[in-house]
């Protein structure tokens, strides 16, 4: 009896060293699993550190680009201003300076003068003809009456051909006048068109900067 108890003991503990040694493989088996997994997180934690580093740089390289943008942007923006500022002042430079030579030829023009009478009369040419003018005097050729002169010498009552010239010469003043201001006007006009192709520009420069900064 004795002995088939000590047999059955000894049955017992050798399955429970066998349950014990299964147990104590499965639980080797899970810290060297454990081992290898916290390894890999050191290596995963690592890589992240480098990652975040490079994070970081590339946001400081970020924001120095956005700010080298919006200098950009300005320096463009003030450059274009520049240019048509200088534009515009150069097609008004040159239309004064047309102006100028108009004006210039338009005074060098020869003026009419009254032509001089000498003491005793004589042959003066008048816008109605060459007229005889005599000395006045009480006594003439023609009678005690004083001699009349001729009305305002090359500038009194004139012929159709000199009214006709005179209206061709302003005629062609106004007309120089005319298109000079319609010169003046289409540079206005361009002007603004120039402004306004430069404001979409300037707009849509903005745009695109502010999607690249919402990015």
């Amino acid at each position: 009896m004795a002995f088939n108890g000590f047999a059955d003991e000894n049955k017992s503990l050798r399955t429970k060293v066998l349950v014990l040694e299964r147990e104590l493989k499965r639980r080797t088996d899970e810290c060297t699993k454990l081992r290898g997994e916290l390894r890999e997180f050191g290596e995963l934690k690592q890589k992240n550190e480098s990652q975040r580093e490079l994070i970081l740089a590339l946001r400081d390289q970020i924001e120095f680009l956005r700010t080298a943008h919006a200098s950009a942007v300005e320096t463009l923006e003030k450059k274009a201003n520049e240019d048509r500022d200088r534009e515009h002042r150069e097609r008004l430079q040159s239309i004064n300076a047309r102006l100028g030579i108009e004006v210039c030829q338009t005074n060098r023009l020869p003026k009419k003068f009254a032509p001089e009478v000498s003491a005793s009369g004589g042959l003066v040419p008048t816008s109605d003809g060459a007229q005889v003018v005599l000395k006045s005097s009480d006594i003439s050729s023609l009678g005690f009456a004083p001699v009349q002169r001729p009305v305002d010498f090359l500038g009194g009552r004139q012929n159709p051909l000199q009214q006709s010239e005179n209206a061709g010469s302003g005629g062609a003043e106004e007309d120089e006048a005319a298109r000079l201001m319609e010169m003046v006007k289409d540079e206005a006009l361009l002007d603004v068109q120039y402004a306004e192709v430069a404001d979409q520009e300037e707009k849509e420069l903005r745009e695109r900067f502010e999607a690249l900064r919402r990015r």
